[in-house]
């Protein structure tokens, strides 16, 4: 009788293990359309262990000296042929209860509709059980890599972007209301070093000042400030020399046209998109918190929820 109660238990386990092996190969294949194939889509962040997703912002958004150091973030799966990826999960194999790789065949689709010829290509995708939920942690090694690449690009221009940062929370933070706090932040749009003593840096500058209430930074004032630093190494440091402005008001896009010039194009996608923006002022402001050592888990803007830092 005993013999008799045990097969039915043991179908039971084999059909629950079968059906969450396929539920793994299923989710594997969902968190493929997060690959970033050309660019980081903002709703991967869901689909990502927050490390590897904060990797990969940083290393996008980084601006290198030369364009084409960065061509290898942009093509994870694919080349700049015009094709999207295809995936194929060939295997799933657990390393423990909560990590397990995903074996990835990736070939390309022409815009015609029709399959590349070329034998797929194969891609190791890991994944992380957090809050029940199965998210990528890293494909081949993209992780460490990004890490290396924005911590180099980082190194080679720290005293640049802290002459900057210098200048923004000196000469332009002081014509804010003032906060217990001011933390300038910004993205760079790109650089000319051609000159060491006329360095040429164009970015999205902004500056906010901050009182801490409790755990929160409370934004007392701040405002964007656009435009050309003119940067000049003195000795070990950099000191901005002068800050070209884009108008306020009816001038300020003819203005911003004439001071960015060839890359406008590239200001333009960023100061006109308020995601990356607020993505570049999180990451700022959560870098600045752990630099600083501040007592605080968010920033807030009046009259909108509080946004949380990691």
């Amino acid at each position: 009788m005993k013999k008799l109660f045990l097969i039915p238990c043991v179908i039971l386990l084999l059909i629950g293990c079968g059906n969450k092996e396929k539920q793994l190969y299923e989710r594997a294949q969902e968190l493929c359309q997060y690959v970033p194939d050309h660019k980081l889509l903002p709703e991967a962040e869901k689909y990502m262990t927050p490390d590897f997703y904060q990797a990969l912002a940083d290393a996008f958004k980084a601006k290198p000296d030369d364009p084409m150091d960065n061509e290898w973030l942009y093509y994870f799966v694919t080349g700049n042929g015009g094709s999207t990826s295809v995936y194929t999960i060939d295997s799933v194999k657990k390393q423990d209860d909560t990590h397990a790789i995903a074996y990835v065949s990736v070939q390309q689709k022409w815009g015609d509709g029709t399959i590349s010829e070329e034998a797929p290509k194969q891609h190791q995708m890991e994944m992380t059980l957090v809050q029940n939920q199965w998210l990528i942690s890293d494909f081949d090694g993209k992780k460490q890599e990004c890490l290396d690449w924005v911590a180099e690009l980082n190194r080679n221009h720290a005293t640049e972007l802290a002459a900057i940062n210098c200048y923004l929370t000196n000469e332009i933070g002081m014509n804010y209301a003032q906060g217990q706090v001011c933390i300038p932040c910004g993205t760079i749009i790109a650089t000319d070093k051609s000159n060491p003593d006329d360095i040429l840096v164009w970015g999205d500058f902004w500056v906010f000042h901050y009182n801490i209430e409790g755990d929160i930074l409370k934004t007392v004032s701040g405002g964007s400030h656009p435009g050309l630093m003119h940067v000049r190494k003195n000795g070990d440091r950099y000191d901005v020399i002068s800050f070209e402005q884009t108008e306020d008001g009816a001038g300020n896009l003819r203005s911003a046209k004439r001071i960015f010039g060839d890359h406008f194009e590239d200001f333009w996608k960023v100061n006109s998109d308020e995601q990356v923006r607020e993505a570049e002022r999180k990451a700022t402001t959560a870098k600045y918190v752990r630099e600083h050592d501040l007592p605080v888990t968010c920033y807030q803007d009046y009259g909108w929820p509080a946004v949380k830092l990691q």
